[in-house]
């Protein structure tokens, strides 16, 4: 039977572990916060965006050009965004299923994962990484992704890749994250009828 003291010593013990998950839960929270402030400014940018692809494609010059037009598809381009530690719950396992979904059709792929948790993962599966990214720092975010951007349409251009894919997360709250497959390039133009008005 436990004596006095080692019940005091192991109140104490759950003390200290108390203590330590409380200051880990501040500091997962300031970072949410964070990310979900720079999520939030984003947002609008991504969705103008969109509309003025989108409205430059009912112009019939502008699906002549080469970001507008299909072609045979005998190689494409995933940028997989996974994440670089543990502790992110099933945040890469479902991006990684999701791709590995959409992968199954066929296609020869070539990835570009930013992420260690996607990088040891496909290559273990034996796919075509071709470029990695990992410990991206917040503060080069922006300027990460303008790179990564510019080099997938000079891969496009040059006719290394016919399509281009990339793999997120879409967040919805704190708790419930949709994975998600957007085609980049070409741009998809589907439901989007010709008019030769100007909309921008």
């Amino acid at each position: 039977m436990s004596s006095l003291r080692d019940i005091k010593k192991r109140i104490a013990n759950v003390g200290t572990t108390q203590q330590m998950v409380k200051a880990m839960y501040m500091i997962a929270s300031t970072k949410v916060h964070k990310a979900r402030a720079q999520l939030e400014g984003v947002r609008p940018i991504h969705r103008e965006l969109t509309r003025v692809v989108r409205d430059l494609g009912r112009q019939e010059k502008a699906r002549s050009h080469v970001f507008y037009q299909g072609r045979e598809v005998k190689n494409s381009l995933y940028i997989i965004l996974t994440s670089d530690r543990g502790f992110s719950g099933s945040y890469s396992a479902s991006i990684m299923a999701k791709a590995l979904e959409h992968m199954d059709e066929g296609k020869n792929e070539k990835i570009l994962v930013v992420g260690s948790k996607g990088h040891h993962v496909f290559k273990k599966r034996g796919k075509n990484i071709i470029r990695t990214i990992t410990n991206l720092p917040d503060a080069q975010v922006y300027y990460g992704s303008e790179s990564i951007a510019n080099w997938a349409i000079d891969l496009y251009l040059a006719g290394e890749v016919d399509e281009v894919f990339s793999v997120y997360t879409r967040f919805e709250t704190v708790v419930t994250y949709v994975p998600c497959v957007d085609r980049l390039l070409p741009v998809d133009i589907d439901g989007v009828e010709i008019d030769d008005y100007e909309h921008i």
